[in-house]
């Protein structure tokens, strides 16, 4: 009996750690870690921002002329990427899962938000 009570531990146990192992590399949801990571070769972009938990991941980025950027939607809601003055960014609806890509042709500072979310707000500085 104490050899099944110590093999039932040693399972419970193995079974927290791979738990954990797997849960330590899932990002955080306050914004803290692994949001300002871009992965410009999934896209074929300069950079690569993420919409997430109704922000911008990085809110701001400095490009140079042409570059490509690349909105990626990982949120549960529908979001836009759209100027908050003139037309420069001006995406359709990006559902969750769907993608908007924009070149800059020329050099300036590009402030935007989401139409749907006041508050989510992002800046892009082409030098």
């Amino acid at each position: 009996m104490k050899k099944s009570n110590y093999l039932i531990k040693l399972c419970v146990a193995a079974l927290l750690a791979s738990a954990m192992f797997l849960v330590s590399g899932c990002y955080s949801t306050n914004g803290q870690q692994g949001y300002n990571r871009t992965y410009p070769t999934a896209y074929n972009s300069a950079y690569v921002v993420r919409m997430a938990d109704i922000h911008y991941y990085p809110k701001k980025i400095v490009v140079n002329p042409g570059q490509r950027v690349t909105w990626v939607n990982q949120d549960r809601v529908t979001h836009t990427v759209t100027s908050n003055r003139g037309y420069e960014l001006d995406s359709v609806n990006i559902a969750p899962g769907q993608a908007y890509t924009h070149v800059f042709s020329h050099r300036g500072v590009y402030y935007y938000h989401c139409r749907f979310h006041p508050g989510m707000v992002g800046v892009v500085i082409v030098r």
